[in-house]
């Protein structure tokens, strides 16, 4: 008795398909390309993962080296500015020493000692 069921169910399913052939090859050929494709997507997803990872990593290292690069400048620039101030200061000190040292010799200087001065030099007329 089973065997005549399953053979109506049979017949009923062969007949169905022979009508809607086109949607079991279309079913057919989705179910083929997703098994198929998803273990190329498969891949294709860890690739981009990786890709992303090392897109990261690369920009952690860019930032890391513009960080440093920015440090750098910063630590230069305040060195040369010191070093500028420092030039600046001595040259003040030791201006204002020549001034001094000026001013006393000048200070010291006699009307003698400018005329020995003098004939000590040849002018000569134009």
């Amino acid at each position: 008795m089973w065997l005549l069921s399953i053979k109506k169910w049979a017949k009923k399913v062969s007949v169905w398909c022979i009508q809607h052939w086109r949607w079991l090859a279309l079913l057919a050929a989705f179910l083929v390309t997703y098994i198929l494709g998803g273990r190329k997507n498969r891949s294709l997803l860890i690739q981009a993962k990786l890709a992303k990872d090392q897109y990261k990593s690369e920009v952690n290292i860019i930032e890391t080296a513009h960080k440093k690069e920015v440090e750098g400048r910063k630590k230069a620039h305040k060195k040369h500015s010191s070093a500028i101030e420092s030039v600046t200061r001595t040259r003040e000190k030791k201006s204002e020493a020549l001034n001094k040292r000026k001013t006393k010799l000048a200070n010291n200087l006699t009307d003698e000692d400018v005329k020995d001065w003098l004939d000590k030099k040849n002018f000569e007329e134009k």
